[in-house]
């Protein structure tokens, strides 16, 4: 397999007029050299960034429930390494020391009506969430995103503003799937993520703490 790759790579050196002096030393192994051409070739890209729109959305998950724990006097601290369905735990910088996992997403796909948002989540990020064998709260966290990635954050000397909107929901205790990839999952619009319902949901982590209780 990595024999095709190199192949292949040599085969894009020796097509471009500006690779002729990486040649000889591509057909000898030297691979540090590829890798030293290929990040010419970005350097010389007309796009300085090039970062996946996917991998965008998943960094205004982040920025927006930072923004609202920030708010209310709460820190968020991002798992590096997801291997338990949570992408980063809310906590509060002073006070209670309960914690809320959350499992974040985000979508322009919008897909809604009155009383829900439907949001197809991967069944094992959903099997996480609705354990009862849990340390902390866990929620579902989804973001929606306005088509246009142009108006997805609005910034001028007066707002910094989000468009759309997140919502949560706990699927703790919730039942068994036979689906094998996704499953749709209804989250209330009633439960919009803002300042006020994270100060909620922290006093009722909080208050089931208190009764050697997890969940919310």
């Amino acid at each position: 397999m990595q024999a095709t790759g190199f192949a292949c790579r040599n085969a894009q050196i020796s097509s471009s007029q500006s690779g002729q002096k990486y040649r000889k030393l591509a057909r000898r192994g030297r691979d540090d050299v590829l890798v030293a051409y290929e990040e010419q070739l970005i350097l010389s890209s007309a796009m300085a960034i090039t970062t996946a729109e996917n991998d965008i959305k998943e960094r205004m998950s982040l920025a927006y429930v930072t923004a609202v724990a920030a708010r209310v006097g709460c820190e968020l601290s991002e798992v590096k390494v997801d291997r338990s369905g949570i992408d980063a735990t809310i906590r509060a910088i002073k006070g209670t020391p309960v914690k809320i996992d959350i499992q974040m997403k985000a979508t322009s796909f919008l897909n809604l009506d009155r009383k829900a948002v439907k949001f197809d989540l991967d069944v094992a990020g959903y099997n996480h969430l609705r354990s009862t064998v849990i340390q902390a709260p866990q929620l579902l966290i989804v973001l929606l995103l306005p088509e246009d990635g142009e108006n997805w954050l609005i910034a001028d000397e007066e707002t910094l503003a989000f468009k759309k909107c997140a919502y949560w929901h706990n699927l703790h205790g919730m039942p068994e799937t036979e689906n094998t990839s996704a499953i749709r999952v209804s989250l209330p619009r009633e439960q919009m993520f803002h300042p006020d319902a994270l100060r909620d949901l922290m006093q009722r982590a909080h208050d089931k703490a208190v009764q050697r209780l997890t969940g919310l």
